[in-house]
């Protein structure tokens, strides 16, 4: 590269001196002629030959002055190779390196870069250059920063690596859309990686599905023993039930046939476990229970004997299932799992238990640091299995009961609470959205000022339909069909009045459902996922209720416009509206339990936050 500059300038330079030895042979002969016009007597070879000289002089004096340019240009040329020639190496050596595995190549390159911007600082350090070097320094370390923020989010994302490879080809995205920008390189991961694993599956596949023909000839006999062998299928047969080959094989029994009976049995069966297929789901818990077993052992002690009295027992564990919450019952199955396991690695009775051995597995989860909630849900898991099956509860024991009070007392951690939010924050807020018809910043808007207003969780927010709401003359019913005090569905009814602000969810609720197409009478969902196309918003056409994350998000950013400071989640619009009725004067504390749905003063108490004036107040009468 250096060579290729030194001959462009000497190239110049003679193309220079070119260019002046006939510039000044031009202005002599144009002297000539102008002299010869006024008729002066033409210049002698003497007076020729001294011209030549003299341009000859002018020549070597512009030359000399051309080179001593060059020769200083070189010199820097070469101060500049010794100077970075390292780093330059370096540099061009990053990308020439092939490795076998593409992590280690990347983890090279980033490496590569770091040592470069700290050989740049230090050469910068010798040269005395400091802002060069705080700048090289600062680069170096810009980029540790952001390899060690690419390896918390390849360990944080379930796909790993792939996630960071999606963040990294889209880096056009600002401070604030990172989070953003995160949640989208994921969505794409897994979208890239559920097709490849659908891809890998479908070519996959193997006969029955694609037949494979094979061409027998006389010519070309085929090994029996080694056919049998490659064709040998893994699972049993769907047709005969039995190994080694797949229902339609040619080897099957039950292949092509026209028997009418056992058509007709299969399709009883068919039918048999169709209606089954309800109970099978809950009964699949009580395998882990051993309630099924116990039903029928109780049976058999009664003397019943009876074809079906497999089914009743099965049927009966499925209904005694649901005397609790789903939830509630997946959760005790799973803790008394974990209880079973227990008691098999250390050979010990889990069913029925004595309480020695529940002290001990409380113990051992004392030892492994877990906290009240995890030995509480082990402890009434235990229970509740005992009881269910009629066996003698190992936790009425005082030395269980007194364990379970120790990790109440050591494992407790204490319960963080939101923020509260008023109402001028919420006028605030809608006073910016006055005259928005946007179907998501509505949609946003009335979740907030409806839980707000209505004390609603966000299970009765997100369930509500649209037949739910009934519009008065001056209030709003809202009907909570499903709600988690309300255990036998009764149904609940909220009332919430009209109002004049820009913050009245009456009015905000029907300036949506108008934006939104949604009739009063319809069986879908109110709050359902938005999409934007063409700068306009709508709600999808599927029947689908609002993710509590979405939801979650959704209210919190429209919350941090006008209290960025404050903790919010969607638990704290129940626990403001109660508050704020609750530190106003004239509300019934009748009123208040009945309109938030709680069953206790305790629980009514747990969200309301009393006011700064009336915590005061009790001092106050004291006149100190």
């Amino acid at each position: 590269m250096y060579g290729y500059l030194y001959e462009r300038r000497c190239i110049e330079i003679s193309s220079s001196e070119f260019l002046l030895r006939e510039h000044l042979h031009s202005t002599v002969l144009r002297l000539h002629m102008e002299e010869n016009m006024e008729g002066n007597p033409p210049r002698g070879r003497e007076e020729n030959l001294e011209w030549d000289r003299i341009i000859e002089d002018k020549v070597r004096t512009s030359l000399e002055g051309h080179k001593e340019v060059m020769l200083k240009e070189i010199g820097s040329l070469f101060e500049k190779i010794s100077g970075h020639s390292t780093i330059n190496i370096s540099n061009m050596m990053i990308n020439s390196k092939k490795f076998k595995r593409k992590s280690n190549e990347e983890q090279y390159k980033h490496n590569s870069k770091v040592i470069l911007k700290l050989d740049e600082a230090n050469h910068d350090l010798q040269e005395k250059k400091l802002e060069d070097c705080r700048a090289n320094i600062a680069e170096a370390k810009e980029l540790m920063t952001h390899r060690q923020k690419l390896i918390k989010l390849a360990d944080s994302a379930e796909l790993g690596w792939r996630v960071v490879q999606e963040y990294e080809a889209n880096p056009l995205a600002s401070d604030s859309d990172d989070e953003k920008r995160i949640f989208k390189a994921e969505a794409r991961a897994s979208k890239k990686y559920k097709a490849e694993k659908s891809k890998k599956a479908k070519s996959g596949r193997n006969w029955p599905y694609r037949r494979q023909q094979r061409v027998m000839t006389e010519a070309c006999p085929v090994n029996t023993q080694q056919s049998a062998r490659q064709g040998r299928r893994p699972g049993l047969c769907f047709a005969c039930g039995k190994p080694g080959h797949w229902r339609g094989a040619p080897e099957c029994p039950e292949r092509n046939t026209n028997n009418k009976i056992s058509n007709v049995l299969c399709t009883c069966i068919k039918k048999e476990k169709s209606c089954n297929c309800s109970v099978e789901k809950s009964f699949s818990k009580s395998q882990g229970v051993g309630l099924k077993s116990t039903l029928k052992r109780k049976m058999q002690d009664a003397g019943v004997c009876n074809n079906e009295m497999d089914n009743i027992a099965s049927n009966m564990a499925s209904y005694l299932l649901q005397s609790r919450a789903g939830s509630t019952t997946t959760k005790y199955k799973n803790c008394f799992t974990l209880f079973e396991e227990y008691c098999k690695v250390n050979s010990l009775t889990a069913q029925p238990a004595k309480p020695i051995i529940v002290a001990m597995y409380i113990v051992n989860l004392l030892d492994q640091g877990k906290s009240y909630h995890v030995i509480s849900s082990a402890f009434y898991a235990i229970k509740w299995v005992h009881k269910l099956n009629e066996l003698l509860d190992p936790t009425e024991s005082s030395i269980v009961q007194n364990l379970l009070e120790t990790a109440k007392r050591i494992r407790s951690t204490p319960t963080s609470k939101k923020d509260v939010v008023d109402t001028e924050m919420l006028k605030t807020l809608c006073s910016l959205y006055e005259n928005s018809v946007d179907v998501v910043e509505l949609r946003d808007l009335s979740m907030i000022l409806l839980g707000y207003a209505g004390f609603l969780r966000f299970n009765e927010l997100s369930n509500l339909l649209c037949k739910d709401i009934e519009f008065k003359i001056d209030h709003l019913n809202v009907k909570i069909q499903k709600s988690k005090t309300d255990i036998y569905r009764s149904g609940k009814e909220v009332l919430i009045a009209k109002g004049s602000s820009v913050a009245c969810p009456y009015l905000m609720l029907q300036r949506y459902m108008t934006a939104a197409h949604l009739s009063e009478t319809s069986d879908n969902y109110l709050f359902k996922p938005a999409f934007r196309s063409k700068g306009k918003s709508s709600l999808i056409k599927q029947n689908k209720k609002l993710s509590y994350t979405r939801a979650k998000e959704c209210i919190v950013k429209k919350l941090k416009v006008v209290a960025p400071n404050l903790k919010l989640g969607t638990h704290s619009l129940r626990a403001s509206g109660a508050s704020m009725a609750a530190n106003a004067s004239g509300v019934s504390d009748r009123c208040l339990k009945r309109h938030g749905r709680w069953k206790s003063d305790q629980a009514k108490d747990g969200y309301i936050e009393d006011s700064l004036e009336k915590r005061l107040f009790i001092t106050k009468t004291l006149k100190m």
